[in-house]
């Protein structure tokens, strides 16, 4: 049998996310009392969980205290218990403080026994429209309604004005009400089936007033304002074809920015006069144009009283002959640079100087060598392979090269020199004499002169003073370091493994590896969260979900 527990408390009665009790998806109960404060409810956490593992939100979907207040036949209302209506939608009776609705009757429980119908709005009114209110008594105060007969017995009708010329106003049957047009007013009558209608009209042409507001549109003179401030629009099409205003005469703007959004604008001007009313250059420095998004600028500069451009000027239809005419032009041609760094070996066309490949380097530099030898012993160089092979002087070949005269005598057998000892010059007698002496006794020659550290010095320097690596024939084997050729070998090194990729822009020397983001069917970096999961030396593991009070 299984047994499926939740967390349960008989003291907690309401249960919140701010509790830190449910995770998302677990049920807890409270099996306090009840009331209407919380107690015998079930709660489940919800919305998934935050950062210290519990849910964002907890709801109440069930439990006791909502059983037991559907614990009567529906339609019938019971004390402490929730209304519950029919199949028609009826319950049988109903009681609000002191009124209790019945079938068709309301009536009052307290002493007084006075029912008020009182809207909320102070302007509100109760309507009982098509139906009629019956057994009405005649009226006592002056806010008490009153009855068509009472009301047809004491008619009468109290006009007021404006201004009063003569009499009170008051009209009682019988008696002519005249209405007529005032000021840009006129009148029309209409008889109807159940009286008479009376239209007020404003004149087509109104005249004579001081001022007039229309909304918050205000014209008094020659003045148009907004009463309201903010926006003042003059439109018109608001619906319907494009239309235009119009503004015959000369047309002057006072505010601090001027807005245009159309997407065209016609200029009949041959001239636009920027700065105007500027006493000096200084005063007009920085006027031109801008263009917004571009960040792209034209503008007067005063400092060297010329035109500054902070974006490259380009002619595409200028002459075949590629001219542009000016009285004075000023500038550095970059066009050549500019389009050169765009551009890779792909799109250079390969001649008779061929590209640079490592399979034919290394084919020219073997066949760029040759094995030349002069003298004992041989040496022979293979192209294929690019091996050298030498084989060595043979030692007769050596004792060969010898030869002695006079008192030295060789045998070039034995490779053996001898001398008569006590007839020549002996090493004795040199040692001893070169013992004796040192460089300061040995004349300096003309061409071999005596090394110094200040001639060394000096001749390296001067050496170094004018060369540089430019001066160095690049070989065909151990080529110049290039930033491009190491970037292309390491490129050429790299291979993407499962679930890495690789990507190379050459334009921008970037070389970027990244790793893909694990799914169903593709290996590859994945997290898990610390509340559902333990990850130990790449071991990934479950947690054990545990129940408990709280």
């Amino acid at each position: 049998m299984a047994i499926l527990v939740h967390k349960q408390s008989g003291t907690t009665s309401i249960i919140t996310a701010d509790d830190n009790i449910l995770v998302s998806g677990e049920l807890g109960y409270s099996y306090a009392t009840g009331d209407s404060d919380g107690g015998d409810r079930l709660f489940i956490g919800a919305g998934g969980n935050k950062s210290n593992g519990y849910a964002n939100e907890v709801h109440i979907i069930g439990g006791q205290y909502y059983i037991d207040m559907l614990d009567h036949p529906k339609g019938v209302v019971t004390p402490n218990s929730a209304i519950i209506t029919d199949a028609q939608g009826k319950i049988d009776t109903l009681t609000i403080d002191n009124l209790t609705f019945d079938g068709n009757q309301i009536s009052a429980t307290n002493t007084s026994g006075s029912i008020i119908l009182r809207p909320n709005d102070p302007n509100g009114y109760v309507d009982v429209t098509s139906t009629l209110i019956k057994n009405v008594v005649d009226p006592v105060d002056a806010q008490d309604a009153a009855t068509k007969a009472y009301v047809d017995a004491k008619s009468s009708i109290d006009v007021d004005a404006d201004v009063v010329i003569s009499g009170t106003g008051i009209l009682t049957l019988g008696e002519r009400l005249e209405l007529k047009g005032g000021f840009n007013l006129n009148t029309t009558l209409q008889d109807l089936a159940t009286g008479t209608r009376v239209f007020v009209h404003l004149d087509s042409d109104v005249t004579g007033l001081n001022s007039i507001s229309i909304g918050n549109v205000k014209i008094e003179g020659n003045t148009l304002s907004t009463t309201a401030g903010g926006d003042l629009i003059i439109d018109p099409t608001p619906a319907g074809n494009a239309g235009k205003v119009v503004i015959k005469g000369d047309f002057q703007v006072d505010g601090t920015t001027t807005t245009i959004n159309s997407t065209t604008i016609n200029v009949d001007d041959k001239n636009i006069t920027l700065a105007d009313g500027a006493p000096n250059a200084a005063a007009a420095d920085s006027a031109g144009i801008h263009v917004d998004g571009a960040n792209a600028d034209f503008y007067y500069d005063a400092s060297d009283d010329g035109w500054h451009s902070n974006k490259d000027f380009y002619a595409p239809n200028v002459n075949t002959s590629g001219n542009i005419t000016s009285q004075t032009l000023t500038g550095v041609y970059v066009g050549f640079d500019s389009d050169f760094a765009q551009k890779t070996t792909d799109d250079l066309t390969e001649g008779s100087n061929l590209y640079y490949t490592t399979a034919r380097a290394d084919s020219d530099a073997r066949y760029a060598l040759s094995a030349s030898y002069e003298g004992h012993g041989s040496l022979s160089y293979d192209p294929v392979t690019g091996n050298f092979h030498m084989v060595g002087t043979s030692a007769a070949e050596i004792r060969s090269e010898f030869s002695a005269s006079g008192d030295l005598t060789y045998d070039s057998a034995t490779g053996t020199f001898s001398i008569d000892v006590e007839q020549v010059y002996s090493k004795a007698n040199f040692d001893s004499d070169l013992a004796d002496a040192n460089t300061d006794g040995l004349p300096e020659g003309t061409t071999n002169l005596y090394y110094t550290t200040t001639r060394a010095d000096s001749d390296f320097d001067d050496r170094l003073a004018t060369k540089t690596s430019d001066n160095l024939t690049e070989g065909s084997t151990n080529l110049y370091f290039t930033g491009e050729r190491v970037d292309d070998r390491v490129y050429q090194l790299l291979h993407a493994g499962e679930g890495i990729d690789l990507n190379y822009t050459d334009l921008t020397d970037q070389l970027t590896i990244s790793v893909e983001l694990a799914s169903t069917h593709n290996p590859g970096a994945a997290t898990f969260d610390s509340q559902d999961f333990i990850v130990t030396a790449g071991n990934v593991e479950i947690n054990t979900i545990d129940c408990g009070t709280y």
